[in-house]
């Protein structure tokens, strides 16, 4: 394995791990509310422990993201732009989507297929 491949490897355990930490909250207040159970700090620790660890995470690994968008040379001023808008707002979902398509060396193109407006498709490209 290459260093490029390592260190996307590397990469995406953390980001990996918002998005898995993010869902099973949401999995885990969904069940809480149909059931009725408390799910305080008191009582659902682990699961409160994961959403404090994975809120961390995501504010530690924000300016590394905004970073690599900025020097990133395949992308344009606007594309930049887009991607830090992208990764601020969807930022566990996007954070490992910006990782896979800086991997698969696919990021004008992947920021495209996430906008759904075609005007601003058109203005990113």
């Amino acid at each position: 394995m290459n260093r490029r491949n390592t260190g996307y490897l590397i990469a995406a355990f953390p980001s990996g791990f918002l998005t898995l930490a993010y869902c099973l909250l949401m999995l885990c207040k969904v069940f809480a509310i149909i059931t009725g159970m408390d799910s305080t700090a008191e009582h659902g620790g682990w699961l409160w422990w994961t959403a404090v660890v994975a809120f961390c995470l995501t504010i530690a690994q924000w300016p590394f993201y905004l970073l690599w968008v900025a020097i990133s040379k395949e992308l344009s001023f606007r594309q930049k732009v887009g991607w830090c808008v992208v990764i601020f707002l969807l930022n566990m979902f996007a954070m490992p989507y910006f990782l896979w398509c800086k991997f698969r060396q696919t990021t004008v193109s992947g920021l495209l297929a996430i906008i759904g407006r075609q005007r601003i498709r058109d203005y990113l490209k």
